[in-house]
């Protein structure tokens, strides 16, 4: 049976995968930035972008064999699962070979970046297509409920591209070595992903082929309405880039995506967090365990409310001092503020909603997640795209907060309360004023330390705020996991279990040296 302890293993291996590559983008940036200039760095910031979009050929099948994954008919599934990626990766490579000469004229690419970016883009084509086949594997394990797996390899993964990527361009390789790394790191986590399955099905074969149609269609039914999800995500996500990509220089999608980019480890660690509840979702909802889904579902909005508003504080206190980290006086820091000022409450709002998302999939709501995420998403590109050429990148963000706010909170929020059965006041009590005390302790603790680091280095000021940073998680998720009684005798046991040897060996370690 799966306790706290379990929960929270998924959480903090997912949390932690998304500070290890925080903490390395804050080495790996400023060095591309530095060394390679803004126009390559925006050149990475395109690369990566298409990367995303391009994983949207996973056409929703990931989510689907999580859930289908626990019924009667896994074998044939897993079959028809394995098929569909083999055929997904061999398509993308093939296709995305054909269209990388076109990245140039789409995205005003100088001259000078012709050769950089057809390298560069053909490794993308290859990253994606190794890991579209790793999500095959991927969703065995979260079948499972096996969280921390999957995020300690994706954990590895991040480590060996950054260190890869760092040798490369300090060797003078510059992104097509980034890249290249990216891909030897890509194949590195695909071939774990296949162990990892293999030790879980070890009675089963995984690398079996079939297209059983009634199966297929199972498949494609479930797919069909993750598929525009993820595509409602990717278009409100990352699709502003390559808006801005295309109407605007080159160099100010570097100006654009170095304010979000401080944000998007927020909801990089939410996600981690929001995922432990997918496969617990999908388990409990057909059973009819209604109270369990509903204490999971406070639970986890309450932790990404908390991870939300700890984080945004402690990020815009500490901005002037991360930007000039990041941008190392190669972007003027003013250009950036609205951008910022902007993708605050969209972070917030997208981070609140993930829970909501991930119930409205499993409860059977498919239909109404997907028409909601593609009008939000619809709206999105058409407001960036008329908004752009008024404001710039400005526009892009507003047309990116406005219809995302109102979907999250009108139209996904507030229908999962109503179908749970909980009210706007135990809402607002449960996930917002519960979080208060954190919130105004983070935002004491977060003052202090702009005060005591304002003479000191900015190493300095960094680790006190990462320190605090891993406070306030660690505080929340005890506020949010204790309302079972069971589940905090067990993590108080536990605590109990490790001190008491310890204070053996104190005791014996002084009555020696007394005795001496």
């Amino acid at each position: 049976m799966l306790n706290a302890s379990h929960i929270s293993k998924g959480m903090l291996t997912g949390a932690g995968s998304v500070v290890l590559k925080t903490c390395l983008n804050i080495i790996l940036i400023p060095i591309i930035i530095q060394l390679l200039g803004l126009q390559a760095f925006s050149l990475y910031v395109i690369a990566l972008s298409l990367l995303e979009l391009g994983l949207i050929f996973d056409l929703g099948i990931t989510a689907a064999l999580i859930k289908l994954l626990t019924t009667e008919k896994r074998q044939i599934l897993k079959a028809v699962g394995h098929t569909l990626y083999s055929g997904m990766a061999l398509l993308v490579l093939g296709l995305g070979l054909l269209l990388v000469p076109m990245a140039q004229t789409l995205f005003h690419i100088p001259a000078l970046l012709t050769d950089i970016s057809r390298f560069t883009m053909t490794l993308v084509v290859a990253e994606i297509a190794l890991t579209l086949y790793s999500f095959y594997y991927r969703a065995i394990a979260l079948s499972h409920c096996k969280n921390e797996w999957v995020n300690l390899n994706e954990t590895r993964f991040i480590l060996i591209s950054s260190l890869l990527g760092i040798g490369a361009i300090f060797s003078g390789y510059g992104l097509i070595g980034l890249f290249s790394g990216r891909v030897i790191a890509s194949a590195i986590r695909t071939f774990q992903l296949i162990r990892f399955a293999g030790l879980l099905e070890s009675q089963e074969p995984l690398f079996r082929f079939s297209l059983n149609i009634e199966a297929l269609k199972c498949l494609l039914h479930q797919s069909a309405h993750s598929f525009m999800v993820n595509l409602s995500v990717l278009v409100s996500h990352k699709i502003d880039n390559l808006v801005i990509a295309f109407f605007l220089p080159l160099e100010m999608v570097g100006i654009y995506e170095i304010a979000f980019r401080f944000l998007a480890v927020i909801t990089q660690i939410a996600q981690k967090v929001a995922e432990v509840a997918f496969p617990l979702f999908a388990q409990w909802i057909p059973i009819g365990n209604t109270e369990a889904t509903k204490r999971l579902f406070i639970k986890i909005s309450r932790i990404n409310n908390a991870l939300a508003g700890v984080g945004l504080i402690l990020i815009v206190l500490f901005y002037p001092s991360l930007f000039e980290l990041f941008a190392s006086g190669k972007i003027p820091m003013d250009k950036t503020l609205p951008i910022l000022a902007i993708a605050v409450p969209a972070t917030w709002s997208g981070v609140l909603q993930m829970p909501a998302g991930y119930y409205l999939y499993t409860s059977g709501n498919e239909r109404y997640l997907t028409i909601s995420s593609l009008i939000a998403a619809g709206l999105n590109l058409l407001l960036s795209v008329i908004l752009v050429q008024y404001w710039g990148i400005v526009g892009v963000a507003l047309g990116t907060l406005l219809p995302q706010v109102i979907q999250h909170q009108v139209f996904l929020i507030r229908p999962v309360c109503k179908l749970m059965g909980i009210s706007t006041l135990d809402y607002i009590k449960s996930v917002h004023l519960s979080n208060f005390l954190p919130f105004v302790g983070v935002s004491i603790y977060a003052g202090l330390v702009t005060i005591a680091t304002a003479w000191q280095p900015l190493s300095g000021a960094l680790l006190m705020m990462l320190g605090g940073f891993g406070v306030g998680i660690g505080v929340t998720m005890w506020l949010s996991l204790k309302e079972s009684q069971a589940e905090r005798k067990l993590i108080l046991d536990k605590l109990e279990a490790a001190y008491i040897p310890l204070t053996q060996k104190w005791g014996r370690l002084t009555g020696g040296l007394s005795n001496g």
